[in-house]
């Protein structure tokens, strides 16, 4: 790009280019079975390169988030939840702070196929991550109709690094399923006007609804099929369609104009979106959502504070190093902060060529307002607690895919030099991106690694060094796990889980006066925060204060919803209260989920013996035998009933 009299202008032989390389036809290779064996090459590259970026991601652990949407839900583990999905007790019993149902629901498929073991989860994700890319080769060949540019944009999209999150954290699924179904309804959306089948047109509502139950994300849709209509279809049907960049897809338009598609398809999403936003903040709204606020408390400050992560995520997609799981992003003290200014620099900058684009690369100009647009949900225009992450990048780094598509292949048409350059130049952009990819998936090994490279590239992540610390702890590093806690109070005093954390340490040392004092300050943070409660009802019980132990189980169970462990726990403080009725409502309640747990077996008959129902006990003694032949105290029990007249 050259600069002449402070305006932007795009060098001449860069938009001969690429008018020559978007006006080919739709079928490049002439035949249909020509054009069906390039698909297929595609497709295998994009196989070939997703295995190539993500084959060490099978062997990782569950990490992150994970424990509390997989390894530790009892509600996947069960299809008799599922009606669960659609009532206020998912937000309890999923572990998903959101609405997202059909996220929840992959989950009971997976649960029925693997269990709990990670590399089928793994493998779904990739699987998945692995299709949205060939969805995407699919739907860029028919709106750019341009193979090489649907090849390449698809395959930049499969190996970039900035995505391994998504991939890598099975509990970030939601935002795998939001993109297959986001890709699929737009693809849908395209077909039902170019081949006048109107019919796929209800399959597409249906896809951007699953959409939406998969990530709020997707909201964006209509905004994009608008802009799709107005930039390409409108562009392409032009005059001027050489200079819109999309005569290729000039037929897309045709037999049905602007006012029609306004008229018979634009309400259809309108109806979807307005079912949804009723279903998300009225009819099944989490309250715990409510809790988030602004950076500093100021709409000022965080339109400053999302420049500078909007600058940070350009920056990602271009140059994707350094990583990380926990994104810090410094508070604002000023608009004239060297960060802040700068920021604004590349945004407009992106936005000035963006608008000559406009009338020169229209399809490259739709590739910067997808990416913008797709962007706005996660720019705190409505607060959401991480301002920042790799994973909300999921979905807007399909338009920055299309335009480097777009770019690279381009320079085949350049001359004899560029035509050469083309090769190695995409040779050494895909193959370094795998090559970050595959690092980044070893990141997340397990949790020790993950954490451990946290803190390598962000020292002053409070939440790694939580993280860390209780992991160093359960392996028995008591003295490196507590500099760690402290290390992460010392970088935020009000972080709840370091308190939580630190209560744990103390409760596994014996010191329980401590733990309840650290277990309250988190609460105090907090106050809905079921691990808490748990581990505070736990210190309650070993200190032989029942009734304050049954007390935070309930406030748990209130918020988080089943789980056999609180049941069982519950049902034993009841049971040292003489609370008998409620202690068996708690241990049946602890073994529909968990049905293997003798002592809970063995508790049910001591309760039973207890209130003269000795049937009742020798059964549900022998249950307990039935799962732990050795257990001492069924033994005992059980030849005690024996003994009885």
């Amino acid at each position: 790009m050259r600069i002449v009299d402070c305006k932007v202008r795009i060098p001449q032989f860069a938009i001969h280019n690429l008018k020559n390389m978007l006006q080919k036809t739709k079928h490049p290779g002439g035949s249909a079975s020509r054009l069906y064996g390039k698909s297929m090459c595609a497709v295998l590259l994009l196989v070939i390169l997703s295995a190539v970026t993500y084959l060490n991601t099978l062997s990782n652990a569950f990490v992150f988030d994970d424990v509390y949407v997989i390894s530790g839900n009892y509600f996947i583990r069960d299809w008799k939840n599922f009606w669960g999905l659609f009532t206020h007790r998912y937000f309890a019993a999923s572990g998903e702070l959101s609405y997202r149902p059909v996220v929840t629901l992959s989950y009971f498929i997976d649960y029925s196929l693997w269990r709990l073991n990670p590399l089928g989860y793994h493998l779904a994700n990739v699987a998945l991550h692995t299709l949205n890319a060939a969805l995407l080769f699919f739907f860029v060949r028919r709106m750019a109709g341009n193979t090489p540019v649907a090849c390449l944009s698809s395959a930049f999209f499969v190996c970039h690094p900035v995505l391994s999150e998504a991939v890598n954290a099975v509990s970030y699924r939601e935002d795998l399923l939001a993109a297959t179904f986001f890709i699929t309804a737009l693809m849908l959306y395209v077909r039902t006007q170019s081949l006048n089948k109107f019919y796929l047109y209800p399959l597409s509502l249906l896809s951007y609804l699953l959409a939406l139950f998969s990530k709020e994300m997707a909201v964006t849709l209509p905004l994009l099929i608008v802009l799709f209509d107005c930039i390409i279809l409108r562009g392409g049907s032009q005059g001027d369609a050489g200079e819109g960049c999309f005569r290729a897809n000039a037929a897309t338009g045709s037999g049905r104009s602007f006012t029609n598609r306004i008229v018979r398809l634009y309400p259809g999403y309108v109806l979807v979106t307005a079912f949804y936003l009723i279903v998300r903040f009225w009819w099944l709204h989490n309250p715990a959502e409510s809790g988030v606020s602004y950076p500093q408390g100021d709409h000022w400050f965080n339109f400053l504070v999302m420049l500078k992560v909007a600058a940070s995520y350009l920056r990602l997609l271009f140059f994707p190093v350094h990583l990380n799981a926990d994104y810090l992003v410094p508070a604002v003290s000023s608009a004239w902060d060297a960060p802040c200014i700068l920021s604004l620099l590349l945004i407009v900058s992106v936005g000035v060529i963006a608008c000559r684009l406009f009338f020169h690369a229209r399809l490259l100009f739709f590739s910067v307002v997808w990416f913008f647009v797709a962007l706005m949900p996660v720019l705190n225009v409505v607060p959401i607690g991480n301002i920042m992450a790799e994973r909300y990048l999921y979905i807007p780094v399909i338009g920055m895919c299309i335009m480097g598509g777009c770019l690279v292949t381009a320079l085949r048409l350049s001359s004899s030099f560029t035509h050469i350059l083309f090769y190695p130049l995409t040779a050494v952009i895909l193959l370094g991106f795998a090559w970050q990819g595959a690092s980044r998936s070893g990141d997340w090994k397990d949790e020790f690694t993950l954490w451990s490279e946290t803190i390598v590239r962000e020292p002053a992540s409070y939440k790694a060094h939580s993280s860390l610390g209780i992991l160093l702890i359960n392996k028995g590093f008591e003295q490196e796990g507590m500099a760690e806690l402290q290390k992460s109070l010392s970088l935020n005093p009000s972080y709840p889980d370091a308190h939580n954390n630190m209560g744990t340490l103390y409760e596994q040392k014996g010191m329980y006066t401590d733990a309840v004092k650290e277990y309250a300050r988190a609460l105090s943070i907090n106050q809905t925060m079921p691990e808490a409660h748990y581990n505070l009802g736990n210190v309650y019980l070993k200190m032989n204060r029942y009734d304050k132990a049954a007390a935070e189980y309930r406030l748990y169970l209130s918020g988080k919803g089943d789980h056999p462990a609180v049941y069982y726990n519950l049902g034993v403080a009841c049971m040292k209260l003489g609370m008998l009725d409620e202690s068996v409502m708690a241990f049946q309640k602890s073994l529909q989920n968990n049905p293997g747990n003798a002592d809970c077996h063995n508790n049910l008959g001591v309760i039973y013996a207890r209130k003269g129902q000795p049937d009742a006990a020798i059964s549900a003694f022998r249950e307990a035998l039935q799962y732990n032949a050795a257990h001492p105290d069924a033994l005992r029990n059980l030849a005690a009933m024996a003994k009885a007249p």
